[in-house]
This record gives structure tokens, C-alpha cells and sequence, in this order.
């Protein structure tokens, strides 16, 4: 039997961050740290790489972090300064081994007191299951 891509959407909503919440004017505001849990199959196979995909408003900063079980992924959460209105598409492979079955984390934040108001929507994992 082949292994089956399967996907789960970890927020469906807009999340507004930051530090002024009436800035951007759309998105539920969760002002400087987004956190969630999400639970994944017990056929998930950790060994296969993964694809971790939101959207994004505003991001006009290069100081965002995305972390992923505790550990931080790069090449996401790029800033787009020049479509500051527009969304953005963001995508990142997720390393082998960094997903396991049942609960797992993002956390998404800044690296420093720049707190660039930007919104997220629509972060979606897409993963492999075990053959």
C-alpha cells in the first residue's frame, strides 16, 4: 500500500499580532504570541518530510519566528513590505522527525520588541502517513 498524503488545517481564522490591536482592523487579536495545539494521527510517519502553509497581511518585518515543536522554522513568516495589502502565500518543509502522533505545537511570536502588527490566516499541515 502506498503512503497517503493527508493535510490538517491548524487555524481557520484570522489571527491578528502585535502590539495595537484597532491597527490592521481585521482578525481576532491575540497581540504578541500566537500558541496552538493540534493532534495528529497515530499513522503520521515522522520519517517523511512535511509542508507547513499559512497566509499572510501586513508583514512588513524581518523578526517573526515560527516555532514548530519547540523548534524554530526558517523560510516562513518572510516579510513582504512592497504588498504590505495583499496576501501573501508562506510555505516551509518541515524537517523529518520534528512531527509526532498526538499533540503537537506552533508557536509564532517576534525576536525582538518590533512588534510589526501583522495577521496570519489559514495555517495548514500537510504531511505523509505510514504505508
Amino acid at each position: 500500500m502506498e503512503k497517503q498524503s493527508q493535510y490538517k488545517v491548524i487555524e481557520a481564522g484570522m489571527r491578528h499580532l502585535g502590539d495595537q490591536p484597532t491597527l490592521i482592523g481585521a482578525g481576532t487579536f491575540v497581540g504578541q504570541l500566537y500558541y496552538a495545539t493540534f493532534d495528529l494521527p497515530d499513522n503520521i510517519d515522522p520519517q517523511e518530510l512535511a509542508v507547513i502553509q499559512c497566509r499572510t497581511l501586513h508583514n512588513q518585518v524581518r523578526n517573526k519566528r515560527f516555532f514548530l515543536n519547540l523548534r524554530q522554522l526558517g523560510n516562513i513568516l518572510e516579510p513582504h513590505p512592497n504588498n504590505r495589502d495583499e496576501w501573501m502565500m508562506d510555505i516551509s518543509v518541515v524537517p523529518k522527525e520534528w512531527l509526532k502522533p498526538g499533540e503537537n505545537s506552533i508557536h509564532i511570536g517576534y525576536a525582538d520588541g518590533r512588534y510589526d502588527d501583522f495577521i496570519v490566516d489559514n495555517i495548514v499541515l500537510w504531511y505523509k502517513t505510514k504505508a
